[in-house]
């Protein structure tokens, strides 16, 4: 998705295949590389060439050695996972980009100045994984959808540079893509979608994604919109109450299963 910047900036910065990209007026793009990113994978890499043969299995880690060549275990080593760039929205200046990085495991909030070329790390910690950000216009506080292991969302909040975060939504589905209403008031408007589950209370399907408006000073959410067959998704509202949003069919989601769970189902069937 294309975020567009101040005056300041002059330009654009968008996001495609977990990478960050800029092109400041009268300038050719240029990609911008996180340099938490390139040492954590540097750091990585140097791991497994020091103890990844450890892991592998053969007569040379039974015997707790390292085998003779490291190049013959290369082809079958596990891949190297890459770091991406999930989320990412402008600043109160500028010349400021805030994004939210998926190392994996652990994720992190980080802002990048781009009149200096350099990265601060604002925040990060295990868990910590988001695909949505978006930076009040005013307070500078952000909003967050972070990720469950349950397979739920919520929306939650927080200061400037990502610290005393709050869960804001609770509810057994999937609350993402929040944005400040550009009124500098403290309105969120996200999207909604509840999961259907069946009567053992698997997940089996989600609902239609619906549009919520989250008042955070009246700790209240009410339904803006909502239309039977079809998501409304990735909404922005304007300070006039302009609702921008996509609208798409809604399609049906087929929940995958353990093979422990079908093999469970099968043995209990009547």
């Amino acid at each position: 998705m294309t975020h567009s910047s101040e005056s300041k900036l002059s330009g654009i910065a968008w996001l495609a295949g977990g990478r960050l990209f800029v092109q400041r007026s009268g300038q050719p793009p240029r990609e911008i590389e996180s340099q938490f990113a390139r040492e954590t994978l540097e750091r990585r890499q140097r791991s497994q060439n020091l103890h990844g043969w450890k892991g592998r299995s053969g007569v040379w880690g039974q015997m707790g050695m390292a085998p003779p060549s490291m190049e013959q275990w290369d082809a079958d080593g596990p891949p190297q996972q890459q770091i991406r760039i999930c989320a990412l929205t402008r600043g109160q200046q500028g010349h400021e980009l805030f994004y939210v990085l998926d190392c994996g495991q652990v994720g992190g909030l980080f802002q990048y100045d781009l009149e200096r070329d350099y990265e601060i790390r604002l925040m990060h910690r295990e868990g910590f994984v988001s695909a949505d950000l978006s930076k009040h216009p005013e307070t500078g506080d952000v909003a967050i959808a972070l990720r469950r292991g349950n397979g739920t969302s919520g929306v939650t909040i927080g200061e400037n540079d990502g610290r005393f975060l709050q869960d804001i939504t609770f509810s057994d589905g999937v609350d993402e893509s929040p944005a400040w209403v550009l009124d500098g008031s403290r309105r969120i408007v996200f999207h909604s979608a509840t999961w259907l589950r069946d009567q053992h209370g698997r997940a089996r399907d989600k609902s239609t994604f619906r549009i919520e408006l989250l008042d955070v000073a009246a700790k209240s959410v009410s339904t803006v919109l909502e239309e039977d067959g079809h998501d409304l998704l990735q909404p922005r509202m304007l300070a006039d109450g302009t609702l921008f949003f996509i609208r798409r069919p809604h399609r049906p989601q087929k929940v995958q299963r353990s093979f422990w769970e079908e093999l469970k189902e099968v043995l209990l069937f009547p």
